[in-house]
């Protein structure tokens, strides 16, 4: 499965998107500022791409007092 940016198969969060630019072979999850959330290769799973979006979008886990 090859994975192209903005993929309707991805149902990436708004404000993330994926960049094939970079490196040949290597897709970049990319936040709307364009920093980069994570790396993945292009047989890389959607579901798993869109997974790593969503837990960058809510933040570090809540630490416990």
């Amino acid at each position: 499965l090859m994975v192209h940016p903005n993929n309707e198969t991805t149902r990436l969060p708004p404000g993330y998107r994926l960049d094939l630019i970079d490196d040949p072979g290597v897709i970049v999850l990319r936040r709307e500022d364009g920093t980069a959330v994570a790396r993945f290769t292009h047989y890389a799973d959607p579901e798993e791409i869109r997974q790593a979006a969503e837990e960058d979008r809510q933040g570090p886990p809540h630490q416990s007092p």
